[in-house]
């Protein structure tokens, strides 16, 4: 069996569910670890060290509901297109496998209808437009365009020798108007499941929660790892 990370000491905070989730949870995440009004003064901070996370969640201009995440996840989409579009002919990992040859296998579409469709923010509803998610492809090139390592975890526990789906739920004793802090059900752990290395050496990275619930996935931020 896989290490399983015990959740003392760590903070999980939820992030807005519009679609745009995983592009929240990476906009938190950048800026714990380089801490930034927005995405131009995250990436000024690139070498830096990473605030300690006591400091993350009581700041109001990145909490839940705040326009900070929402632009910079906007941005980190944006970047992330741009990036797939001048590049598209790119082998970015052991596949050998082209960014434009990937696409369709973690997107039910080819290179073409994913631009139309990235070219609107997730956050954005647009009944004529599929899913505009994030998924391990977006997170290689998050990770080439700002040179972080991202570890993605799954909330797991287990009863009488038996994996299931560890519960995360609302923090009711550390309330925040800006915040949503989440806390695990008790026996719930982290186990790792995609690691995706920068091109170059850096200690620098996002750790982001997936977890599905009610039949549809949704990420998270997490501080602590």
């Amino acid at each position: 069996m896989e290490e399983l990370i015990d959740l003392s000491g760590v903070i999980i905070e939820d992030v807005e569910d519009d679609n745009a989730c995983f592009w929240r949870s990476i906009a938190t995440t950048l800026h714990y670890n380089f801490k930034g009004k927005n995405l131009e003064e995250l990436l000024e901070k690139v070498d830096q060290n990473g605030v300690d996370k006591n400091e993350v969640y009581p700041k109001e201009e990145w909490g839940y509901y705040c326009k900070n995440v929402k632009e910079t996840a906007r941005e980190i989409q944006k970047r992330c297109l741009e990036y797939i579009i001048e590049n598209k002919d790119e082998k970015i990992d052991e596949s050998e496998l082209t960014i434009e040859e990937m696409i369709p296998l973690y997107h039910d579409c080819d290179f073409y209808e994913y631009i139309e469709r990235y070219q609107i923010f997730s956050g954005e509803e647009d009944e004529m437009i599929d899913n505009r998610w994030g998924s391990i492809l977006e997170c290689k090139i998050i990770s080439i365009i700002f040179n972080v390592n991202i570890q993605i975890y799954n909330s797991q526990k287990i009863i009488k020798d038996k994996i299931t789906n560890g519960k995360i739920l609302l923090d009711v004793l550390n309330k925040n108007k800006h915040h949503r802090l989440m806390k695990p059900e008790r026996g719930v752990y982290l186990k790792k499941t995609a690691y995706i290395s920068a091109k170059e050496y850096t200690e620098n990275t996002l750790n982001i929660l997936w977890r599905k619930s009610y039949g549809m996935g949704h990420y998270m931020a997490i501080y602590g790892i």
